[in-house]
């Protein structure tokens, strides 16, 4: 940045030029004296300022414009300070129309009337003119330096706002660039949370197969159906007699779940009288057992019913011993769970069974069971747990199941029974109530359908065991009472 020094002359030093030849030489001779010395003072001035001002534009990039400004105007004031002290002494213009004016000025400033010991300088026309194109020129460079200024204040307004704009610029590109790669990683995020959220699904059903309070009849069915095979004979049937008790050591995880099993009994037990209120049995009491689920879904979890009443034409005492001896029995090949020995009327086993199907295929499932019996005064409630584990083309698939099954005299007497006296005309009642849900641990391309294939497995020998169930324990009751009425036969 130029610096320029402004540079003001005052009336006192240019000289008016009078008419009167004597007053222009005097005029002429001071002028000449100290516009000589002014001269020579201001180019000292300019001669000290001009490096600095050389160098400021070497580096005009870090001046400061307000420093700048600063200096200009000290410089200003000290130019003006300095042309007023080495100007001339006031002389007084001397005017054509006032010739006396014009002499009286020349007779003050003659040699005469000089103070001795104070010469005046004179200026010849030269210098004189000299010095009014210097005090232009100090001009045009005083204008010139304030155009300089006002175009630096605009240059610094100017590159404040473009800085500004640079800085909204750059900001708004990092949020694009934000934007950009949070929208790439937008579908990531999204398949990821799918996965997580089928995976918790498939846990949380997982969970709720092990251990949720349902359960299946086709379960205790197939338990029973060990036993049925055997009760055929009214001698001594096969299936009743005690089986030998394998003394093979279980895995960690059948541990944990006979263990998880057995705790759940109790509050199961709890349940009854609220189980078989809510399912209401609206069916009259027929002669034989009938395993009829019904398929239900309750949030979002599809699982079977189902509910029965068989009245038997004996009378409690008798039915609870026939029943026990059926619910209790173990079937060929089990293997009992050592942590139930502790517990009174409580049984916990493991063994296999098949079914098969009419085309002449045979699917074979593993079944974890648990089970106790509750003696009350008046009624005998089984309450069991367990978990079907298909085998072969069913491998993975599972059936978690609860159920209760209650024993009570009937308040109603049997017709039949009364009519034909035997046992003095009472009864007993048997309800049972059961569910089960059929589903898929692990991977399969045809999940639905093998989980339908399976709970028709489930369904199927459900009802084969229940009616099988019905014939043993006719065949007990038969020996143990030697007669039962016709009519009761299916």
């Amino acid at each position: 940045m130029v610096v320029i020094v402004r540079v003001c002359v005052g009336n006192s030093s240019l000289s008016t030029f009078s008419p009167n030849p004597f007053v222009r030489i005097q005029q002429s001779n001071m002028e000449e004296n100290g516009d000589a010395a002014f001269l020579a003072e201001v180019r000292a001035l300019l001669g000290d300022y001009e490096a600095p001002l050389i160098q400021e534009e070497g580096h005009g990039t870090a001046t400061d414009g307000d420093a700048l400004l600063l200096d200009s105007h000290r410089l200003l004031a000290e130019t003006e300070a300095l042309l007023s002290s080495f100007s001339a002494p006031s002389v007084a213009p001397v005017s054509v129309q006032e010739p006396e004016a014009s002499q009286s000025t020349a007779q003050a400033t003659s040699p005469q009337n000089t103070v001795k010991g104070s010469p005046q300088p004179v200026q010849t026309l030269d210098e004189r003119r000299r010095a009014a194109r210097n005090a232009q020129a100090a001009k045009r460079r005083v204008k010139y330096r304030q155009r300089l200024k006002d175009e630096w204040q605009l240059l610094r307004q100017q590159e404040s706002e473009l800085s500004m704009e640079l800085s909204n610029l750059q900001k708004a590109q990092a949020q694009a660039k934000a934007l950009r790669g949070s929208s790439l990683a937008l579908p990531v995020w999204r398949t990821i949370a799918v996965l997580q959220r089928e995976k918790r699904r498939e846990v949380e059903t997982q969970q709720e197969g092990l251990r949720a309070a349902v359960a299946s009849q086709a379960m205790v069915l197939q338990h029973m159906k060990g036993l049925l095979h055997q009760i055929l004979s009214v001698d001594q049937p096969e299936r009743l007699k005690p089986c030998e008790n394998h003394a093979v050591r279980m895995e960690r995880h059948e541990t944990a779940l006979f263990e998880d099993f057995l705790q759940e009994l109790e509050p199961l037990y709890a349940q009854t009288d609220e189980v078989f209120d809510a399912c209401g049995l609206e069916r009259e009491p027929s002669a034989s057992l009938f395993f009829m689920p019904i398929y239900r879904k309750h949030q979002g979890t599809a699982y079977f019913e189902s509910k029965d009443t068989m009245q038997i034409p004996f009378d409690f005492p008798r039915t609870c011993s026939a029943v026990s001896k059926l619910m209790l029995n173990d079937p060929i090949g089990c293997q009992h769970f050592d942590g139930a020995k502790n517990s009174k009327n409580t049984e916990a086993m493991k063994f296999r069974a098949k079914y098969r199907w009419d085309s002449g295929e045979v699917a074979h499932m593993t079944i974890y069971t648990a089970m106790k019996i509750y003696q009350e005064a008046d009624r005998l409630v089984y309450v069991w747990r367990a978990l079907t584990e298909g085998q072969g083309v069913f491998a993975g698939m599972h059936a978690n199941e609860t159920g209760w099954f209650v024993v009570r005299p009937s308040t109603v007497a049997d017709e039949n029974v009364a009519g034909n006296g035997a046992n003095g005309g009472v009864s007993t009642l048997l309800e049972s109530y059961s569910r089960f849900v059929p589903m898929h641990l692990g991977k399969s391309s045809n999940c639905k359908g093998a989980v339908d294939r399976f709970a028709e497995l489930m369904m199927r020998s459900g009802a084969e065991e229940a009616a099988e169930l019905t014939r043993t324990l006719r065949n007990l009751l038969i020996r143990d009472n030697g007669a039962v009425s016709a009519a009761t036969a299916p």
